[in-house]
């Protein structure tokens, strides 16, 4: 998981924001959209606050955002790209809800969001010539 996040950051010169955010305690938030000739279409949304880090996909539908998935990590105390150290929290997704990792979920858990950051990589998001970054409050 570390590496496929070190890699989005780094793609986009975002490893120093990502860790002042952590020794900041402020929210840093950022967005890689994608430009016309990507091959994706939903945003992605990157935020860390102290030793949280959110990362979640979303589509703007008729009444609401929908958000899908998040996956919440935790940020190993000192730890920064490239020795980035993320435990897993917790996974939601659009129709089956909120799920906390636990013992019985971890494998299960893990290997999702392992798949979703590959196929984060595959599609584009770590390549700055079809993805590009909105900064919101990124002034740490």
């Amino acid at each position: 998981m570390e590496a496929l996040v070190t890699r989005i950051l780094t793609a986009h010169g975002l490893v120093q924001e990502f860790t002042d955010a952590g020794h900041s305690g402020k929210l840093w938030t950022v967005e890689i959209s994608p430009r016309e000739s990507a091959g994706f279409s939903l945003p992605l949304v990157l935020a860390r606050e102290g030793s949280e880090f959110t990362l979640a996909q979303y589509s703007i539908g008729e009444w609401d955002v929908n958000y899908d998935p998040i996956l919440v990590f935790a940020v190993g105390s000192a730890s920064a790209p490239p020795a980035l150290k993320l435990s897993l929290q917790s996974v939601y997704r659009f129709h089956s809800g909120l799920r906390e990792l636990t013992a019985d979920s971890a494998g299960e858990l893990e290997g999702y969001a392992v798949g979703k950051l590959r196929e984060l990589v595959e599609r584009g998001y770590c390549d700055p010539a079809v993805a590009f970054v909105k900064r919101f409050n990124a002034k740490l």
